[in-house]
């Protein structure tokens, strides 16, 4: 099993080194041949590791920064609606697929968002 990972390594002495760094990978995300969703920053000497010491399994010497998350606009192919078991008719949506960060989302139904009152208000027209 590969593992794949940027080669983006970089020790930088003040804070504001490491912004800049995390704004540069941000950046080259699109570029690198697998998908990356944030970086970690890591404190580079051993001594400091260890008087930070470690927090139940996490070391407290690193931690993760994650990245604004891809997004994408779909389009409702059709509203459908559930019946449950005690007969009360749960409304759900499918979605035309949308590729976001290299997947294909699949045109699966989802609830979210069904719950509001504009949706609730095109629910009951449609019946």
């Amino acid at each position: 099993m590969q593992v794949s990972h940027s080669l983006h390594g970089e020790a930088c002495e003040k804070i504001e080194g490491v912004i800049d760094a995390i704004k540069e990978i941000e950046q080259k995300r699109n570029s690198f041949p697998f998908e990356s969703d944030g970086a970690v920053i890591k404190v580079n000497d051993l001594g400091l590791q260890q008087r930070l010491g470690v927090k139940t399994r996490e070391p407290r010497w690193a931690i993760a920064y994650k990245f604004q998350a891809h997004q994408g606009t779909t389009k409702i192919k059709e509203i459908l609606g559930s019946v449950g078991r005690t007969g009360v008719i749960t409304p759900f949506a499918v979605f035309e697929p949308v590729h976001i960060g290299g997947l294909r989302s699949p045109a699966q139904p989802s609830i979210t968002g069904m719950r509001s009152k504009e949706k609730t208000l095109e629910w009951k027209t449609l019946l």
